[in-house]
């Protein structure tokens, strides 16, 4: 059976004035749990990044769309706020640690829930609440059905399947100091976790945002995998 697949992605980024990184907390509208909606997909704070989210696609024109219209909503909002705030794309950053004790308690506390190994392990939560850095990534979400219980262990074996299938072929290889330095904390290779409608894949970083040509190399490459794992699992079957 050959699936049809839908892809989305929630990438952070971090906010920057005067060259320094500034939390985003107090500065884009909503939050993790109600995520505030604009054309195209939803913005929010995560701890001290921003993020957006863009609706599922299942072609290469969309997908640029999506994105370049959320992330325009989001540039809205931050120099709505100070026109010389910079969005930046940056796997890892160091705040000054004057400025990260001045930030509330609840901005710092990393709150997500844990994601997975491609063994079917859960990950680690990293233990940097009262340290001044930060990490911030570029997940992807692939989706193939619906109303999936995450937690139902054959889907689950199905997302650990296809983590395991994008880990084996090093997609997501972590190439620069600033990735390499963010999975010492986030984003293990293989890392996922489970979703009603298929499978977060937690691994890449956030630099394949930093340009149209590099988000529509990402699109291509995830769509080929894909192809390529269906055609590896019928002519196993």
């Amino acid at each position: 059976m050959k699936f049809k697949y839908k892809l989305g992605c929630d990438p952070e980024c971090f906010l920057f004035l005067d060259g320094q990184p500034i939390s985003a907390h107090d500065i884009i509208p909503g939050s993790k749990k109600e995520p505030f909606k604009v054309p195209r997909g939803f913005i929010q704070p995560d701890g001290l990044a921003a993020e957006f989210n863009i609706d599922p696609v299942d072609n290469p024109e969309d997908w640029l769309h999506n994105i370049e219209i959320v992330l325009d909503n989001l540039r809205y909002h931050v120099r709505k706020r100070d026109k010389n705030i910079e969005i930046r794309f940056t796997p890892y950053v160091e705040f000054d640690k004057d400025y990260f004790g001045t930030l509330p308690k609840d901005c710092k506390t990393l709150g997500c829930d844990p994601d997975f190994s491609y063994r079917g392990k859960a990950n680690p939560s990293p233990d940097i609440i009262d340290v001044p850095v930060r990490t911030a990534a570029g997940h992807i979400h692939i989706g193939w059905t619906e109303n999936q219980d995450p937690k139902d262990a054959g889907h689950f074996e199905d997302c650990r399947f296809v983590a395991e299938y994008f880990y084996t072929r090093n997609v997501f290889r972590q190439e620069t100091k600033e990735e390499q330095e963010r999975i010492n904390y986030y984003g293990m290779l293989g890392s996922f976790r489970a979703k009603s409608y298929g499978v977060e894949l937690r691994s890449p970083s956030n630099l394949w945002l930093k340009s149209r040509e590099s988000r529509l190399k990402m699109y291509y490459k995830i769509m080929t995998h894909l192809e390529n794992l269906d055609k590896e699992v019928q002519n196993a079957l």
